[in-house]
């Protein structure tokens, strides 16, 4: 049993970076989970269905009350029925269509006004909306359309189609839609019309592939190619004039249903944002194609125009910003919508208005925001969930509400079908008296469909929030509304002359089964979110002692041996401890606990605990027999562990709190900016000390040793004015970004021709030369491959530059940007074949002398295809070639110096990087690989300084821990000044499309991955660069084993950097799981810093390993 096992340190960085792997599966496990769908088909209820339905003293009357429900059948109203449904809709979607597009705003008062509409070409440029409403008021229905959270277009399409919530997990799956698995609309819509036809963005035949299965019917368009802001519209329109122009008697004259979502707007908001000459292009074709259609809507056709929501201020969407949030809906049709106000007796309007307002009170809106943030009166239009669509549709096409909506019916919709009769059969007050009792009697409806579902999921699901103990407070708003309708019917029988009491009780049932239904989406909004607690305190313990094992392995990097006494000890307790407490949870049926986890990840955390237990105790477990174990532990501490690698450690712990104040990671660009600026000063002092203790004192030395931190320090202030404001910065957040670099702007021409004389230094001299001179150098001769791979490194350097030129020319406002004129044909209605392109070129700036090219759109589109797909491929070849010679160089001895391999790849992945960034962080990236070759070269003792250190201390300045903790901080900042959030509206979905003219969902998440983690990836190769020049030092004869010691400490180190906050940032995710702010900051805060965990993890393990092969 005395038998010892001595792992590898690569072996050991391998478990404990897959032990690190396994917490965040199980915390992640329990935190993203969805709701369970029900696939449950609704049908058509008459509305007086199981009435009454109301709780008693414990009991529920209803149909399943055999003997007291026949005496409760007859007691209600006899059913009003409703006007006859449309035979005819037309569905708009125009993607990212935020409200503030719709609505007129005056700029004729002032000259603020004036400059803002030039500013923001998106302003007045849909007026057929405003119009038509303004014109025909009872034809017509506007409301601002709310959005739900995370604002992605399948997201929303489901929400728009099922009425129920989003959940946090489903943001991933909008690269690749899968099949809706519950109830939805169109399922009912699909039973009534025949005739359905689709055209635009692809994701509905995804979600809805049993609706859209006709394929002459069906015209779908890949949704993802941002930059194409024409090519997807023009093709719905070469399929939708023909159709809504065809006569009556002609084969496509039998259309019942159209669904067109069009792209082009929020293709234009990826592409420039909103406030661009091409915005305004594209909503003016959709204000066009909107009137055209008006043309066609008669009375038997309703049109609906609306946003799947709405777009930020950079032109994206994903998150939760009002701008995000905020689209528009608009209903239309040739017949009357809803009902005049030209009533002396009862004003409907009012009472809409009331409900609306209502609704508005209690699901949170925030009025005053709106107004400040979209700039219009948001109090004159209603506000409407978008969910409350599904109802309302259901209502005017005759159609079952799908079994699983929490969407409540839009008020202004409701109308009886005898209510333009009325006025003649019956006097003014019988009539308001059954206008409201239709009304009720449709939120009876809709309230019971609601009231079904949630008993229906507390059977299906047991889930505690569900139980009728729980929704007893909001059940009572429904049975008290039941009890009302049937006090109703006897004052009715009973004084049938007291019209004004009917209608006030009339109100009082509306107005509870409105208060049931908005109370219902508040709970389940807030409760939806089904956490596995248990799953996630396994996460947060296997983080926890992984965190901890990697401590101790650190602390005691001489004493990795396990005896096999010791690791059966350990196993064997930890399982069966582990076992027995998820037995338990599992059978005192904490519903919350361990609910996700099966038996076979149940066997899987179990023995990921045990190891992690196991290199926890590795310290503890030698067996030498001199020393205890007590004794011999300190000892190792005294002698091994240095006081600035302490005092990193306990920084970081320090640093690593501050995830859990929402103020700290919304500022967390400026908090690692200054931590960069503190560690640089502490790198020149301890540089100071080091020469000074060890050389001669004089201005050469004080300066080699001044230069490198300060170099450092400048870089980080510099590159530190660039970055991009998160929305809870505004409007204290004031970044130099790539909108202040454009061209043919008012005194721009100066500042862009500085910047573009900077890159082309950097391009065309600079770097190819310090390339050039660190690879020869690194490999101490010149040779053929330094000048192959100078060359290679130039050309990408070239297309990058270009790149940075073309985006700058295509982002700019102004017509005569860099002198180019581009005149284009207006697009026809009848034409849908690109127009040919005439350019007019001139140079730049001073356009001394003027040169003319005309160039078909073939030959344009072909530069363009060059320029946007092959030129980048390109520079991913060199790239990954590079990569795979380089791997083989450093693990073959005999091809040189391994050095000159390392500084191939730092550079080359730079350019990379860089091209999948906008230019100021292009920029960044291409100077970066400097900054991380003056960061990883660690001082090297001569053979005169050594023999003068005769102890740990005198030799303690061999490794600048520091510089290690500097480079980790400097991928933190490099996220941040290369205009990126921990947000999920920052994410570049551009970066999917560069090298790529198709959508290809692997390729484009790989290159949203790269461009997002640029700064990381950076950081990870310079640990690569770090690790080997301390390798090459310990292999020397010089002090090797102590060298080989502190050399393992900073791999330990790099671990551990990474591991702290991401345990902690595990820990306030499950502490405030219920905050606020928990989706909006700590969510993706910890979503970030667990790919940066794993990242790290899996590119230390990856040094170290190539380093020992090597």
């Amino acid at each position: 049993m005395s038998k010892l096992f001595h792992p590898s340190h690569s072996f050991i960085l391998f478990c404990l970076t897959g032990l690190q792997i396994f917490g965040l599966y199980f915390f992640l496990k329990g935190f993203l989970l969805t709701r369970q769908t029900l696939d449950i088909q609704a049908t058509q209820h008459d509305v007086w269905d199981q009435f009454p339905v109301y709780d008693t003293n414990g009991n529920s009357y209803n149909k399943d009350n055999n003997n007291e429900s026949h005496n409760y059948d007859k007691l209600h109203h006899p059913t009003i029925p409703t006007k006859k449904p449309f035979d005819r809709v037309i569905m708009i979607i125009i993607d990212a269509l935020r409200f503030d597009f719709l609505t007129d705003m005056d700029m004729s008062n002032s000259n603020n006004n004036q400059q803002q509409q030039q500013q923001h070409y998106y302003l007045n440029q849909f007026p057929i909306i405003e119009k038509l409403h303004r014109s025909n008021p009872s034809s017509s229905l506007l409301y601002q359309f709310r959005a739900d959270p995370p604002t992605t277009t399948m997201q929303r399409v489901k929400g728009l189609m099922t009425g129920s919530l989003p959940t946090f997990i489903d943001a991933g799956a909008n690269f690749a839609s899968s099949a809706v698995n519950e109830d939805h609309l169109l399922r009912h819509i699909r039973q009534r019309y025949d005739n359905i036809y689709f055209m635009g963005d692809d994701t509905w035949v995804n979600l809805f592939p049993e609706v859209f299965d006709d394929r002459n019917k069906t015209f779908e368009s890949d949704s993802f190619k941002m930059f194409d802001l024409h090519t997807v519209d023009n093709r719905i329109l070469s399929h939708l004039w023909p159709l809504i122009s065809s006569q009556k008697g002609q084969e496509q004259d039998d259309w019942q249903v159209i669904i067109a979502h069009f792209l082009g707007v929020d293709h234009c908001g990826h592409t420039y944002g909103p406030s661009h000459p091409n915005m305004a292009n594209k909503l003016s074709q959709m204000n066009d194609v909107v009137e055209r259609l008006t043309s066609v809507v008669d009375e038997d056709t309703l049109l609906v125009v609306m946003g799947d929501h709405g777009m930020s201020v950079e032109g994206d969407h994903g998150g939760e910003s009002v701008e995000e949030l905020m689209s528009g809906l608009f209903l239309y049709s040739g017949r009357q919508l809803t009902m005049k106000n030209d009533n002396d007796d009862y004003n409907y309007h009012d009472l809409f208005k009331r409900i609306h307002q209502t609704r508005s009170e209690k699901l949170g809106y925030p009025i005053q925001e709106i107004v400040d943030r979209l700039g219009y009166n948001a109090t004159h239009y209603p506000i409407a969930s978008q969910i409350h669509l599904v109802p309302t549709l259901a209502y005017l096409l005759d159609v079952p509400i799908p079994f699983g909506n929490l969407g409540a019916l839009l008020p202004d919709v409701l109308m009886s079908s005898d209510y333009e009769d009325n006025d003649k059969k019956q006097p003014q007050n019988k009539r308001n008296d059954q206008i409201l009792l239709h009304m009720a009697q449709q939120f009876r409806r809709n309230a019971l469909q609601v009231y079904n579902y949630l008993g229906t999921y507390w059977n299906h699901t047991q889930h505690p929030g569900f139980a009728p103990s729980s929704l007893d407070p909001i059940y009572q708003h429904f049975w008290n509304a039941e009890r009302m309708f049937s006090d109703h019917y006897l004052q009715k029988h009973q004084d049938s002359d007291n019209d004004s009491d009917m209608i006030q009780l009339i109100e009082q049932i509306i107005f509870e089964y409105d208060t049931f239904l908005i109370s219902t989406i508040k709970y389940c909004d807030a409760i939806w979110a089904q956490f596995d607690v248990g799953s996630m305190v396994m996460g947060i313990l296997i983080l926890v002692l992984t965190t901890c094992a990697t401590v101790s392995v650190a602390v005691g990097s001489n004493n990795s041996s396990i005896s096999l006494r010791h690791f059966l000890t350990v196993w064997i307790i930890t399982v069966i401890s582990t076992l027995g407490g998820i037995v338990s949870f599992k059978n005192a049926q904490y519903y919350d606990w361990f609910e996700k986890m099966g038996w076979m990840d149940v066997i899987i955390a179990t023995n990921c605990i045990a190891s992690a237990i196991l290199f926890l105790t590795i310290p503890f477990s030698s067996s030498s027999k001199t020393k205890s174990k007590t004794e011999r532990t300190v000892v190792s501490v005294k002698k091994r562990i240095p006081l600035d690698w302490i005092f990193l450690v306990f920084g970081t712990l320090i640093n690593a709190f501050t995830l859990a104040s929402n103020s700290f990671v919304i500022w967390e660009d400026r908090g690692t900016r200054y931590i960069a600026a503190t560690l640089c000063i502490l790198w020149f002092f301890q540089s100071l000390v080091t020469h000074s203790r060890h050389t001669t004192l004089n201005l050469q030395n004080v300066l080699g040793s001044m230069i490198p931190p300060l170099i450092v320090l400048v870089w980080i202030r510099l590159t530190g004015l660039t970055g991009q404001c998160r929305e809870e910065q505004f409007p204290y957040c004031s970044y130099i970004h790539n909108g202040y670099i454009t061209f043919g702007g008012e005194g721009s021409n100066f500042i862009n021709l500085g910047y573009i004389l900077f890159n082309a230094f950097l391009c065309f001299y600079f770097l190819p030369r310090v390339f050039y001179r660190m690879f020869i150098t690194n490999n101490n001769k010149k040779s053929w491959k330094a000048i192959i791979f100078t060359v290679a490194y130039s050309i990408s350097l070239f297309i990058v530059f270009i790149r940075q030129i073309t985006t700058i020319y295509q982002s700019s406002t102004h017509e005569n940007a860099l002198g180019l004129n581009i005149q284009q044909t207006n697009f026809d209605d009848d034409i849908y074949d690109p127009p040919t392109a005439i350019f007019s070129m001139q140079l730049l700036f001073f356009n001394p002398l003027s040169i003319s090219i005309k160039l078909t759109h073939d030959l344009y589109s072909t530069f363009i295809k060059i320029l946007d797909v092959y030129a980048p491929r390109l520079v991913y070849a060199i790239t990954l070639f590079s990569t795979f010679f380089s791997t083989i160089c450093i693990f073959n001895k005999r091809n040189g110096n391994s050095a000159s391999y390392l500084t191939l790849l730092l550079f080359m992945w730079s350019v990379t990087l860089a091209i999948l960034q906008q230019p100021l962080g292009s920029t960044i990236l291409l100077t970066s690989p400097l900054i991380m070759s003056l960061l990883t070269r660690i001082i090297t003792p001569t053979k005169n300084t050594a023999k003068t250190t005769g102890n740990r201390q005198d030799d303690s300045y061999l490794t600048h821990y520091i510089q290690i903790a500097l480079i980790y901080i400097i991928g933190h900042h490099l996220f941040f000044v290369t205009s990126h959030q921990a947000t999920f509206t920052s994410l570049p979905w551009k970066a999917a499309f560069i090298g790529f003219d198709d959508m290809n969902y692997y390729g484009g998440a790989t290159l949203v991955a790269l461009s997002t983690l640029s700064g990381y990836i950076m950081t990870w190769l310079g640990f690569l660069s770090i690790r080997y020049y301390s390798s090459q030092q310990s292999g020397s004869s010089i002090g090797s084993k102590q060298l080989l010691q502190d050399h393992r400490l900073f791999i330990y180190l790099i671990m551990i950097l990474q591991a702290i906050p991401t345990c902690l940032s595990a820990i306030f995710v499950l502490i405030l799981r219920r905050h606020l702010m928990t989706w909006k900051i700590f969510a993706p805060r910890f979503m970030l810093q667990a790919l940066i965990g794993m990242g790290t993890s899996l590119a230390v393990t990856l040094c170290e390993w190539l380093i020992q092969e090597g």
